[in-house]
């Protein structure tokens, strides 16, 4: 019979290996991940059109993408490709290969790409897409990409919420990180310790350790829409929603299901079929609908982005406690299709403005559903010096009234042809609520502004 000391002695030594044993598991695991996933992940330099400081300029940036596919489909960000001219992927043995910009979806931040690779060239390595849906906090995770630049980095963390809500309107709850995201990570895979990509990294603040991702589950979906199409059609009805229970609004509705209808938008399907504010929504199109707290709203908004325009729908309501059903009909949810993204630069007025969009959550469109306003004004140029500032909302130049991009531009055309002594024109604008009148002097040219400078 062995003495008790020897038995003390045994117990304290397998004790002590055994967090030694831990930490070379999960340090075999990361190591696995990481050749797994290193070699389709791919760095993206773009060059493209940047609209900064009042014109068009020619701009190179950098992000990270993943290959999804052994024909060379890749998922990165919209902000990475969008206004990109150029798009040109190096992979993980340094060959590198221009791409197409297959479509993009500024509302998920998706992007989908292609490299243009010869005939008969071997298939690639493409990531499987896990299932971001089954990530719970705490879970590791691999942050993949090239962050300022710097290629095939990897940094380690945590999944610290799987279904984090961060502004009002999104289409979809993130995956917050503490794993480093840096600029340049953007489009690169977010994964798991088994090397399936569960999210595509998107935003890192800088000092905070929090990080961002979107869901592996909604970038299947989006790609195989913008490989159908190279767009997302999305349906509007012209509805805000806000969930029965709402810590930080401080408002709590004693109800069990459903949620309520917080606004209806002017000029939308919404106000044609009768909705009202203070509607208590229960369905849509016999599909029921709940969002108890803030974090179930995104799924609702993807019912409602998903309904086909054109086609009638039934919203099942609750209207002073008598139950009301309603048809309501979208209409396209459209944003600018502009070569330029809804944008224009007027060279000679050195300015750069943007259409207001109906399906985008900005200031100007509060103020005026319509128009155009302005993105910026050249430092000391002819529109800077006439008292033109960002954000300033053009209700009408030259006497003609300005609801729509074309609208400017043909009148910008227009004032073009004027005599260079008459080049002066009447502008209104609106400025944080209040209209001002400014005169316009564009007799300057863009080369004698290039001249003092």
């Amino acid at each position: 019979m062995r003495p008790l000391w020897l038995f003390l002695i045994m117990a304290a030594a397998r004790a002590a290996a055994a967090p030694a044993a831990a930490e070379a598991a999960l340090q075999d695991q990361i190591r696995r991940a990481k050749e797994t996933i290193l070699p389709k992940t791919v760095y993206i330099h773009v060059v493209g059109q940047d609209f900064d400081r009042g014109e068009s300029k020619r701009q190179i940036w950098t992000g990270s993408g993943v290959i999804i596919s052994t024909d060379g489909y890749a998922i990165t960000n919209h902000h990475v490709v969008d206004s990109a001219k150029r798009v040109r992927v190096m992979l993980s043995d340094r060959t590198s290969y221009e791409a197409d910009v297959i479509g993009s979806d500024e509302e998920t931040d998706l992007g989908l790409i292609k490299l243009r690779r010869p005939a008969g060239a071997p298939p690639l390595p493409a990531a499987e897409l896990g299932r971001s849906s089954k990530l719970s906090a705490g879970d590791f995770v691999l942050a993949v990409g090239s962050p300022l630049g710097l290629t095939r980095s990897v940094s380690l963390g945590i999944v610290n919420n799987p279904n984090q809500l961060l502004s009002s309107g999104d289409l979809y709850n993130w995956i917050q990180i503490d794993a480093a995201i840096n600029p340049g990570n953007s489009g690169g895979p977010l994964v798991d310790l088994a090397g399936r990509v569960v999210g595509i990294n998107t935003a890192g603040y800088l000092g905070t350790g929090l990080g961002f991702a979107i869901p592996s589950d909604l970038a299947r979906e989006i790609v195989q829409e913008l490989k159908l199409g190279g767009r997302i059609v999305r349906g509007l009805v012209g509805i805000q929603l806000q969930a029965l229970r709402d810590f930080d609004r401080d408002s709590y509705m004693d109800e069990e299901r459903g949620l309520l209808i917080s606004g209806v938008e002017p000029d939308t399907p919404a106000v044609a079929a009768g909705v009202k504010d203070g509607d208590l929504l229960l369905a849509v199109d016999g599909r029921r609908v709940d969002a108890a707290y803030p974090e179930d709203l995104p799924a609702v908004r993807r019912v409602f982005a998903a309904l086909p325009p054109g086609k009638p729908v039934k919203l099942s309501l609750r209207r002073d406690g008598a139950a009301l059903e309603l048809t309501v009909v979208p209409r396209e949810r459209r944003k600018a299709e502009a070569e330029d993204k809804g944008r224009f630069e007027a060279p000679e007025w050195m300015l750069t403005v943007q259409e207001i969009r109906e399906d985008e959550e900005s200031l100007q469109k509060y103020f005026r559903p319509k128009g155009c306003f302005v993105i910026a004004a050249k430092p000391n140029g002819n529109a800077a010096r006439s008292g033109v500032e960002a954000n300033d909302i053009l209700l009408d130049a030259d006497g003609r009234e300005i609801l729509s991009l074309a609208d400017l531009r043909s009148t910008y055309e227009a004032s073009l042809a004027k005599a260079p002594a008459d080049r002066l024109i009447l502008l209104t604008v609106l400025r944080n609520g209040r209209t001002h009148k400014l005169a316009l002097d564009y007799t300057r040219s863009r080369e004698s502004h290039e001249e003092e400078r």
